[in-house]
């Protein structure tokens, strides 16, 4: 039961994305709250469904062995949905797109009140999976995926723990570390800085860069008994757990 409630609640969250890009994708706060993808909403389940995997003993096999299970039964199903099924819906939905170009191109005025300046809902965004894109499908994927990795993490903990501690510290504090990069970003705004210009991964080694600067950071913040956001996040879930 607690396993479809969970794909539920991620199927929803993947649809109110691609509702908050077109709500809220040129607000300034608002896009960041709920804005797509990238935004706050997008990820509030993913930190909660670790906050709550936080709270399970992952030292039984046994539990590690559900957590592999559990994966795998989400991530080949929409992983096979994505091959065989999508493509066909997200081909007869361009298809329809092209016969009503007035309505999927309709034309927005920018300075009437809101939300009658609201930009078309991009309702393609639901039938196709891609990094960032929100979709329902990319959600479960990704739960899938990192219900696997945690559980073959957790198999090889005791041989190669001291190379994974790095990790945890930054999985501790990982609410913390996205909020930092939003006030970073934030700041570069306000600074006149165009974010979408900055190619991270056109530099050398760049992703690389940004791993190793993450852990040490998280190895800094990591003297404290807490981050201050995951402390207010746990308040809020006693009183739902």
């Amino acid at each position: 039961m607690r396993s479809i409630i969970s794909i539920a609640v991620l199927k929803s969250f993947g649809e109110m994305q691609t509702f908050g890009m077109s709500l809220f994708g040129g607000v300034a706060l608002l896009s960041d709250i709920a804005g797509g993808p990238g935004s706050a909403l997008a990820w509030a389940p993913v930190f909660l469904v670790g906050m709550a995997i936080g709270r399970l003993d992952l030292h039984k096999a046994g539990t590690v062995i559900k957590f592999i299970a559990a994966g795998a039964s989400i991530l080949v199903p929409v992983k096979l949905v994505e091959i065989f099924v999508l493509p066909g819906i997200y081909q007869s939905y361009m298809e329809w797109a092209l016969l009503n170009p007035a309505i999927v191109n309709a034309e927005i005025d920018a300075f009437a009140m809101w939300s009658y300046n609201i930009q078309p809902i991009m309702w393609h965004m639901l039938f196709i999976s891609m990094p960032q894109g929100g979709s329902a499908c990319e959600l479960l994927a990704g739960t899938g995926g990192s219900l696997i990795l945690l559980g073959i993490f957790c198999l090889v903990e005791k041989a190669y723990g001291r190379f994974l501690k790095p990790f945890c510290n930054v999985g501790k504090l990982s609410l913390t570390l996205y909020v930092i990069q939003i006030v970073a970003g934030w700041g570069l705004q306000i600074a006149g800085i165009d974010r979408s210009l900055m190619d991270i991964g056109a530099i050398p080694c760049g992703n690389v860069m940004v791993a190793i600067f993450v852990i040490l950071l998280g190895c800094i913040f990591m003297q404290f008994k807490s981050g201050p956001f995951e402390t207010m996040m746990r308040k809020f879930e006693k009183k739902f757990i």
